[in-house]
């Protein structure tokens, strides 16, 4: 008996009828195909990088630039500026128009720190220039090889 009030309850409330179409049709132009593929973060970044490194024909010797911290880059590029706008003689001159420690700057500029062979002292002046190699360093957009 339920039932029957609760059929009868709902056919009053409708206007109209229920229209429900359950015939079978094509549906393959509805379908599409995706292709999902998971990639390790670490691979991606690794991959940008490359990437980047060809588009802005970064020179081998830079290419470990590209792996470090942005912070320390930035201390490397500040270091770089200075040498190029600056007339600077020893590592302590660098340090005073910039933010890096002296020693910093020789870790930098030393035989296996990333920014060696971007400048060299002028034994006829004294003091330090940018070689090319460290003009192009400044030239390339390092936050972007990042993002």
């Amino acid at each position: 008996m339920k039932t029957s009030v609760v059929h009868q309850i709902l056919r009053y409330r409708r206007d109209y009828p229920v229209q429900c179409d359950h015939s079978l049709r094509d549906v393959s132009e509805f379908r599409a195909e995706r292709t999902t593929t998971i990639r390790d973060a670490e691979d991606a970044q690794e991959e940008r990088i490359e990437e980047g490194i060809d588009e802005y024909e970064v020179p081998a010797p830079l290419e470990a630039l590209a792996y470090v911290k942005n912070g320390k880059r930035e201390n490397m590029m500040e270091v770089l500026r200075v040498v190029r706008d600056r007339r600077v003689g020893t590592c302590g001159d660098i340090a005073t128009h910039c933010s890096v420690s002296g020693c910093a700057i020789r870790n930098f500029t030393s035989d296996d720190g990333e920014i060696k062979g971007c400048i060299v002292k002028d034994p006829e002046t004294g003091g330090y220039e940018t070689t090319p190699l460290g003009e192009k360093a400044l030239e390339v957009p390092w936050d972007s090889l990042n993002e």
